[in-house]
Parts: structure tokens; C-alpha cells; sequence
């Protein structure tokens, strides 16, 4: 792979997961997966108290991961009389664009573990392997 090549492949990769922040960004926090998957185990949609209780937070916090969901298109509501329910979006195209994203992230990283495996790569930092560094106990804190 040529540098030319490698960066206009980097600057796809950055397009895509800019185009699908909102979706990482609603999908990486461990409360709205628990809302989310219990929308995907409720059948004809489930009302906030009920997703509260289920996921054990209050009604306002559980309003508040529905609305980051719903602005991610992961989750719609809809109404009867002056209740609504949410469920699981069918807005297909927003799980596809995560795929996309996840499968270009690892074809990208699988072009890299060959380039390595040639030689070409860039595992050494300081002329020091990267598995030989010390890890520190707060290293994946920041992930």
C-alpha cells in the first residue's frame, strides 16, 4: 500500500465514522444499550416509566438516552392518546452505516497487520517494540 493510498483510505475512514458519530456516540454509553436492548425485547414499544424501572434509572435520565437514541435514529415513539411509546428504529440505513464503518475500521487494520508482518509497518516506536513498554495500570482507562 502506497503512502498516497494510505491516507485517501484515512480520510474515507474519518468521513465515515464522522457520518456516524452520533451513532457511536449514543451506542457508547452503557445506559442507552440497556434501553436499547430492552426496546428490542419489547414488543409494540414500552413507555419511559417502564424503561426506568427496567433499567433502574430515574424517569428523567431514561427520557433524556431516549432522546440521544432518537436523535441518533436508533429509536422512534409514537402515540396513543397522551401516551407515547418508544421502540427500536427500523431505519435500516443507520445500521448499515455502522457496518460500513466497523468493516472498513478492519479491513484498514488487517491492511496494516500485513504491512507489519512485511516489515513495513510501524510496531516499533523508539526503536523499542510496542508489546515491550511497560503498561500502567490507568493505560485503558482513556478507551
Amino acid at each position: 500500500m502506497d503512502q498516497e493510498l494510505i491516507a485517501r483510505s484515512m480520510r474515507d475512514l474519518a468521513r465515515e465514522f464522522d457520518s456516524c458519530r452520533d451513532l457511536l456516540v449514543a451506542l457508547g454509553n452503557e445506559n442507552r444499550q440497556l434501553i436499547f436492548m430492552v426496546l428490542l425485547e419489547s414488543h409494540g414499544g414500552a413507555r419511559v416509566g417502564e424503561l426506568a424501572e427496567r433499567v433502574g434509572l430515574s424517569r428523567p435520565a431514561t427520557s433524556h438516552h431516549l432522546k440521544v437514541l432518537r436523535e441518533a435514529g436508533l429509536v422512534e415513539s409514537y402515540r396513543v392518546g397522551t401516551r407515547s411509546f418508544y421502540h427500536a428504529s427500523t431505519r435500516l440505513d443507520r445500521w448499515g452505516e455502522l457496518a460500513r464503518v466497523t468493516s472498513d475500521a478492519e479491513r484498514f487494520v488487517r491492511a496494516m497487520v500485513t504491512l507489519e508482518a512485511r516489515g513495513e509497518g510501524c510496531s516499533r516506536r523508539d526503536g523499542k517494540d510496542v508489546s515491550d513498554r511497560e503498561e500502567r495500570p490507568d493505560d485503558h482507562d482513556s478507551l
